[in-house]
Protein backbone atom coordinates (compact mmCIF):
# COMPACT_ATOMS: atom_id res chain seq x y z
CA UNK A 1 0.00 0.00 0.00
CA UNK A 2 1.25 3.05 -0.78
CA UNK A 3 1.47 6.33 1.44
CA UNK A 4 0.82 9.68 -0.04
CA UNK A 5 0.61 13.18 0.81
CA UNK A 6 -1.97 15.33 1.38
CA UNK A 7 -1.47 19.35 -0.42
CA UNK A 8 0.88 20.92 2.43
CA UNK A 9 2.62 17.42 3.10
CA UNK A 10 0.63 16.39 5.81
CA UNK A 11 0.78 12.74 5.40
CA UNK A 12 -2.58 10.46 5.00
CA UNK A 13 -2.18 9.48 9.03
CA UNK A 14 -3.79 12.91 9.77
CA UNK A 15 -6.90 11.69 7.22
CA UNK A 16 -7.15 8.12 8.79
CA UNK A 17 -6.60 9.63 12.70
CA UNK A 18 -9.54 12.49 11.96
CA UNK A 19 -11.79 9.50 10.25
CA UNK A 20 -11.35 7.31 13.28
CA UNK A 21 -12.20 10.09 15.32
CA UNK A 22 -15.49 11.20 13.61
CA UNK A 23 -16.41 7.52 14.34
CA UNK A 24 -15.82 7.65 17.28
CA UNK A 25 -17.85 10.93 17.87
CA UNK A 26 -20.64 9.44 15.75
CA UNK A 27 -20.39 6.41 17.80
CA UNK A 28 -20.71 8.30 20.92
CA UNK A 29 -23.89 10.87 19.45
CA UNK A 30 -25.59 7.12 18.87
CA UNK A 31 -25.20 5.89 22.64
CA UNK A 32 -26.10 9.16 23.73
CA UNK A 33 -29.76 9.15 21.19
CA UNK A 34 -30.25 5.55 22.19
CA UNK A 35 -30.37 6.59 26.01
CA UNK A 36 -32.04 9.27 25.56
CA UNK A 37 -34.66 7.63 23.81
CA UNK A 38 -34.89 4.89 26.40
CA UNK A 39 -33.95 2.18 23.62
CA UNK A 40 -30.83 -0.02 22.71
CA UNK A 41 -28.61 0.77 20.13
CA UNK A 42 -30.07 -1.64 17.83
CA UNK A 43 -33.79 -1.14 18.08
CA UNK A 44 -32.20 2.55 17.10
CA UNK A 45 -30.27 1.38 14.06
CA UNK A 46 -33.45 -0.45 13.07
CA UNK A 47 -35.42 3.20 13.60
CA UNK A 48 -33.23 4.64 11.60
CA UNK A 49 -33.24 1.76 8.57
CA UNK A 50 -37.05 2.01 8.89
CA UNK A 51 -37.16 5.59 8.30
CA UNK A 52 -34.88 5.63 5.59
CA UNK A 53 -36.82 2.84 3.94
CA UNK A 54 -40.12 5.19 3.52
CA UNK A 55 -42.41 1.74 3.55
CA UNK A 56 -45.09 -0.15 6.38
CA UNK A 57 -44.95 -3.35 4.15
CA UNK A 58 -44.15 -5.99 5.97
CA UNK A 59 -41.71 -7.86 3.69
CA UNK A 60 -40.41 -4.56 3.15
CA UNK A 61 -39.69 -4.05 6.47
CA UNK A 62 -37.87 -7.50 6.81
CA UNK A 63 -35.64 -7.01 3.84
CA UNK A 64 -34.62 -3.90 5.33
CA UNK A 65 -33.80 -4.58 9.01
CA UNK A 66 -32.69 -8.18 7.27
CA UNK A 67 -34.72 -10.24 9.48
CA UNK A 68 -34.75 -13.60 8.13
CA UNK A 69 -37.89 -16.02 7.70
CA UNK A 70 -37.65 -19.10 9.02
CA UNK A 71 -39.69 -22.25 9.03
Amino acid sequence: MRTSSMPGGRPCEAVKRALRALALDVDQLDQFAADRFGVNRTDLRGSELLGASRTTRPTALAAVLHVVRRG
